[in-house]
């Protein structure tokens, strides 16, 4: 598998973890259809604070999926996604952290579940 490029490692760190592209982005609080986006431009230049909820998610390195340097997990930097053999053990450690986001998408305030709700003003009208 190529990983030249960030399209590339974020395709592939979604297949990992078996999600869909509208899957990851509301894991990741990302509007509908930036994954597909960004996996269809097969080049650099994802804006940092978009790979960091991405990377926070599925449990990778945020310099492997913005630059493709270093690890693409810290905790096992033996594993390598271009080997066959490790592909297992990757994906058993992705889907862990995506069961972990998905548990603290649960656990969290509505306002941050929908962020424009903790800046929206309260409706003032008499609902009539």
């Amino acid at each position: 598998m190529s990983l030249s490029n960030v399209s590339s490692r974020l395709r592939a760190a979604r297949e990992f973890a078996g999600l869909s592209g509208r899957a990851l982005d509301r894991l990741a609080s990302r509007p509908e259809g930036t994954a597909a986006i960004i996996e269809g431009r097969n080049a650099e230049g994802m804006r940092r604070h978009v790979a960091e909820s991405y990377a926070n998610v599925l449990g990778v390195e945020l310099a492997w999926l913005m630059l493709g340097i270093g690890p693409l997990l810290a905790e096992r930097p033996d594993l390598d996604p271009d080997c066959p053999e490790h592909l297992a053990e990757i994906t058993t450690r992705v889907s862990v952290a995506v069961e972990r986001a998905r548990t603290q998408r649960v656990d969290a305030p509505v306002c941050e579940l929908v962020p424009d709700l903790a800046s929206a003003p309260l409706a003032t009208g008499t609902g009539g």
